[in-house]
C-alpha cells in the first residue's frame, strides 16, 4: 500500500509538472501572438501615415501651391453661423501683408457662392482653394499650418479638434464651446466674437514666427489626447459612475 501510494504521487507530480510546462508553453504563445498582434497594428498605422503624408502632398501640388507656402484652413459648412464672408475678409487682410499665404475651405452650404464672388472680387482668387465635402478630410487637415474659425456660435467642433490632433494651433473667436478648449496663448489665440478683426493679427503672428506655431501645435494635440481622447472620455465617464455610485 505505501508503495502503491507513493508511486500515485510521483505520477501526479509528473502530470502536475506536465500541466504546469503546458501553461508556460501557452502563456509564451499567447505573448508572441500580443506582441505580432501590436507589431501588425503599429506597422498598420505606420502605413496610414505615410500614405496620409504622401495624399497631402499630391493635394498640394494638384491645387498648385508652392511646397513653402503656409496654408491656413477651415472645415465647414457654409452657412450664415460660420460668418464665412468676414473669413474671407481676415483671409484678403493677411494676404495684402503676406501674399503667398494660401486659404483652404473645406465643405459646401448655401453660402458658397456669395463667397466664390467674394473671393474673385479681392483679385486673390489663385490663393484661395475651395475644394468642397469630402469624405476624408485628414489629408486635406495635415496640409493645413493655422486653423481659423470666425464663427459667430458654435457648439464643440469635432473638425477642430482634429485639427488639434494634426498639431495645428486654432485662431478663432471665443465661440461656444471654443472658449473651453483653447487656451488663449497656448493652444492658439481667441478673440470676442465682436473682434474678429483681431484674428488677422493673430494670424500674422504666427505666420511670421515658426517657433510659436510649432510650439502651439504641439500644445493643440496634448490638449486633445488628455482631454478628448477615447481613453480620456471613458476615464471621465467612469469616474462620474464611481460617484454616482458612491
Amino acid at each position: 500500500k505505501r508503495e502503491t501510494r507513493s508511486e500515485r504521487l510521483e505520477a501526479r507530480s509528473e502530470k502536475g509538472e506536465i500541466r504546469s510546462e503546458r501553461r508556460e508553453a501557452r502563456s509564451e504563445n499567447e505573448d508572441v501572438r500580443s506582441e505580432s498582434r501590436v507589431e501588425i497594428r503599429d506597422s498598420r498605422e505606420e502605413k496610414r501615415e505615410k500614405v496620409v503624408e504622401v495624399d497631402s502632398l499630391l493635394i498640394k501640388e494638384r491645387m498648385g501651391i508652392p511646397s513653402s507656402s503656409k496654408i491656413i484652413g477651415k472645415v465647414a459648412v457654409f452657412r450664415s453661423q460660420k460668418r464665412l464672408w468676414l473669413w474671407v475678409e481676415v483671409a484678403i487682410r493677411i494676404l495684402k501683408k503676406h501674399p503667398t499665404t494660401h486659404f483652404l475651405l473645406v465643405g459646401d452650404g448655401d453660402w458658397r457662392e456669395r463667397i466664390e464672388k467674394q473671393i474673385k472680387d479681392s483679385g486673390f482668387e489663385k490663393n484661395f482653394h475651395l475644394v468642397g465635402v469630402q469624405k476624408e478630410v485628414i489629408p486635406y487637415l495635415n496640409l493645413m499650418d493655422i486653423y481659423l474659425s470666425s464663427s459667430e456660435f458654435e457648439g464643440l467642433p469635432i473638425a477642430m479638434l482634429e485639427a488639434m490632433a494634426c498639431e495645428i494651433p486654432v485662431v478663432s473667436t471665443r465661440a461656444g464651446g471654443i472658449g473651453e478648449v483653447i487656451q488663449h496663448g497656448k493652444q492658439g489665440f481667441l478673440c470676442h466674437v465682436d473682434e474678429w478683426e483681431h484674428l488677422e493679427d493673430y494670424s500674422i503672428q504666427l505666420l511670421e514666427d515658426e517657433e510659436l506655431l510649432a510650439k502651439m501645435g504641439i500644445e493643440a494635440r496634448k490638449q486633445v489626447e488628455e482631454k478628448f481622447s477615447m481613453q480620456s472620455m471613458v476615464e471621465q465617464l467612469e469616474k462620474i459612475y464611481e460617484e454616482v455610485l458612491s
